[in-house]
């Protein structure tokens, strides 16, 4: 009987062993499991850290992002502000100019023919119709004793003579230097057809000399030059150009003879001064409505685009003032902008001179019209 309560006791001690090992071992199976799940939430926990960090750093790219471009539209707001005023101000000017115009070419006039009246080049320093003066339109003329060297130097000498003064340009047309001039363009050589086009740039300065040489059938050589001629030759019909292209009436003329296209060629390929005279003559004849949609077809936006990003001080300001004007036409607004001209503005407005600050703005107001 002892034997067998002790074997049953032997066997209920066993039984309970066997409990609290199964026991133990379903706790050791649960602890790994929670480590298990431990683990993985410490690896879920440190890529969310991780996410928290881009998370951070984005928001602060974002916040950096969003300063610069509140400063930029403050800036815009000021080039807009700048261009109203600009406009107004030119509005005004160009009323003053409409006014004053004939007045100012009567007044030249008038001191002109005073001045020859009162002794001519002894008492203004500069030309008279005088004998010298017509002498030298003859030897243009190519007189058979001068021959070819006698018109390159009166071609140097008229040239030099018309970069003076207003009474020296008044004295040599009214001497008749225009029309040998022209027919130079028509028949000389290449030297010749570069010189003559820079003595009429330099003629054209004055007013009144711009009729007279349209009206001599400058413009039309003068294009041709443009087209066919060497770089010098080029440029120096780019001048002339623009300079004819300050009345209004040769605005129309000009571009009538087919300047445009040959300008915007030059200014995609010219050197430096050849660009620079280039988007001159384009200012000068995008004043004018019509032309603003004739200048714009030939493609003159993206040259001139080019010319505002890489161009030096001069030439930036010229293409700004070129697009300013181009922009005043509502389907130009969007040519200009979809070229990319709006980041070279606001560049030009942030870092050029006073000249460029205010042109890039007035640009930038035309645009934002649109």
């Amino acid at each position: 009987k002892r034997r067998e309560v002790c074997r049953k006791a032997e066997n209920a001690e066993c039984t309970k062993a066997e409990e609290d090992r199964k026991q133990a071992e379903a706790r050791t199976a649960l602890a790994r499991a929670r480590v298990k799940e431990t683990k993985a939430a410490c690896m879920q926990a440190e890529a969310a850290m991780v996410e928290a960090r881009r998370r951070k750093d984005q928001a602060e790219a974002d916040f950096k992002r969003a300063e610069e471009e509140e400063a930029e539209y403050r800036c815009v707001e000021a080039a807009l502000a700048a261009a109203a005023t600009v406009r107004r101000r030119a509005e005004e000017v160009e009323v003053d100019l409409m006014r004053t115009k004939a007045e100012v070419a009567a007044a030249k006039a008038r001191a002109a023919s005073r001045r020859r009246a009162e002794g001519g080049a002894e008492a203004s320093g500069g030309l008279t119709e005088s004998d010298p003066v017509r002498q030298l339109v003859a030897r243009l003329h190519g007189g058979s004793e001068l021959g070819q060297a006698g018109r390159r130097n009166a071609l140097a000498e008229v040239r030099r003579l018309a970069s003076h003064s207003d009474v020296d340009r008044v004295a040599l047309v009214n001497a008749g230097v225009v029309e040998p001039l022209v027919q130079l363009l028509r028949t000389g050589n290449a030297e010749e057809n570069t010189a003559a086009a820079g003595a009429l740039k330099n003629l054209a300065r004055n007013v009144d000399n711009q009729v007279t040489i349209a009206d001599a059938g400058a413009v039309e050589p003068l294009v041709q030059l443009l087209r066919t001629g060497n770089a010098e030759g080029k440029t120096e019909a780019a001048g002339a150009l623009c300079c004819l292209a300050v009345n209004a009436d040769n605005k129309v003329i000009i571009a009538d003879a087919g300047a445009v296209e040959p300008l915007v060629q030059l200014l995609r390929t010219g050197n430096a001064e050849g660009m620079f005279e280039a988007a001159g003559a384009l200012i000068s004849l995008s004043i004018n409505d019509d032309n603003k949609v004739i200048i714009a077809d030939a493609g003159a936006v993206e040259p001139l685009v080019q010319l505002l990003r890489t161009g030096n001080a001069e030439g930036k300001i010229k293409a700004a003032t070129a697009l300013m004007n181009l922009a005043r036409n509502s389907d130009n607004q969007v040519t200009i902008a979809n070229a990319g001209a709006v980041e070279p503005l606001l560049q030009l407005l942030r870092t050029g001179n006073v000249q460029g600050k205010t042109i890039a703005a007035g640009a930038l107001g035309n645009l934002a019209i649109n």
